[in-house]
């Protein structure tokens, strides 16, 4: 089973803290300990919560970040979080919190819901030779890259046919690689090996395949995020 593990980054003057996808009852202890520790506490969906300090933002995907530090409001509610019994949603729900299928040809297209391996954080995390994707992100994409077989990664070591990318002042390569390499290389957040895999810029892995899941393999790996995801079909 997967562990929560806490991790925090530092992006762009913002402070990220990764947590596991958070149902109704999580997201209302949530709420709960920063109203009782004098925060102004909005919920739309979201948390916002506001004081003279500054702004803490929740999402339920499983993102915390702010302009403030975050450990002493956050962190001491987590025990309380991890014990949480898991909500039952259904299998659609579960599929929309992890993944989308951008296009409808006979090729297979998956794009992976990432916390902060998306966009402008994607490129302040190659500038600086870190990673954000979470574990149960890098378990679902695992599985998507084991349907593809080869896929586009970017890595940071080159392959025949790469073809060099820069962030920042590091250097990474666009490289074909079959589904067993790019899955084994592919680098979750608080991980380093001498050679990495991560997910493209879009968070999207394609291939020429036309073969798709099963709806009850889809619904096994799901199922069995443990700690990084309290969201369980019906």
């Amino acid at each position: 089973m997967l562990r929560f593990k806490v991790h925090q980054l530092r992006l762009r003057r913002m402070n990220y803290l990764l947590l596991p996808k958070l149902n109704s009852a999580q997201m209302l202890t949530v709420a709960n300990r920063l109203t009782k520790i004098g925060f102004h506490v909005g919920r739309n969906g979201s948390i916002v919560a506001r004081s003279k300090v500054g702004t803490i933002h929740v999402d339920p995907a499983g993102l915390c970040w702010s302009n403030m530090e975050i450990d002493g409001p956050i962190l001491p509610v987590l025990p309380e979080i991890i014990a949480a019994e898991k909500e039952e949603v259904s299998l659609k729900s579960l599929e929309d919190a992890y993944f989308r299928v951008p296009n409808s040809s006979g090729n297979m297209a998956v794009r992976i819901a990432t916390r902060v391996e998306a966009t402008s954080n994607w490129d302040a995390l190659r500038s600086v030779g870190e990673s954000g994707l979470t574990p149960d992100e890098r378990l679902v994409s695992s599985f998507f890259i084991g349907v593809a077989g080869n896929c586009q990664m970017l890595t940071d070591y080159p392959a025949d046919d790469s073809v060099p990318v820069t962030c920042g002042k590091k250097r990474y390569y666009e490289t074909e690689l079959d589904g067993r390499e790019a899955s084994d290389l592919l680098r979750a957040v608080g991980e380093r090996r001498q050679r990495n895999s991560y997910l493209l810029r879009n968070s999207t892995i394609e291939s020429a395949r036309s073969i798709k899941p099963s709806q009850d393999d889809v619904a096994e790996l799901l199922n069995g995020l443990g700690e990084w995801c309290f969201l369980v079909t019906a």
